[in-house]
């Protein structure tokens, strides 16, 4: 029962670790707004790390629901060793919210730039269509 909780949290360690990577390279991916094709591959490895984890978690709830002080039934040294695991899946859970953050904000950013150049070409063909002239840029500093 002890043993299984280790490789439970040692497959979830080895998940997060690589859904980290994921994002740190789709977060640099993203800046760079060049290869799609690599950010949707990085973006279904993070949806099936997730998947494995949230697999993994509901494996551990049932290991840990089997009695009422599950931790004070493994050993000092077993203890120790799931307390430094699960301490590493935290620091990098952490890691990966805090880039998953930026990579968001940078998301909508470009989301909204991309929104308002759609409204602007909707106009534009309103213009067009009804017949107007474009109406001319006004700049501040025009020399005369």
């Amino acid at each position: 029962m002890n043993n299984d909780l280790s490789s439970l949290l040692k497959k979830k360690l080895a998940l997060f670790e690589a859904f980290l990577s994921a994002t740190m390279s789709l977060k640099g991916l993203m800046e760079s707004q060049k290869d799609m094709v690599a950010m949707e591959r990085l973006m279904e490895k993070s949806e099936s790390c997730i998947g494995a984890i949230d697999s993994i978690d509901r494996q551990i709830n049932k290991v840990r629901t089997e009695g009422p002080s599950f931790m004070s039934t493994i050993p000092g040294e077993e203890r120790n060793i799931v307390r430094k695991i699960v301490g590493k899946i935290d620091a990098i859970a952490l890691k990966a919210a805090n880039i998953n953050q930026e990579f968001e904000k940078t998301l909508r950013l470009h989301h909204d730039a991309i929104k308002n150049q759609m409204v602007q070409i909707r106009q534009s063909k309103r213009y067009i269509r009804a017949g107007y002239e474009m109406p001319e840029p006004r700049f501040l500093n025009v020399r005369l």
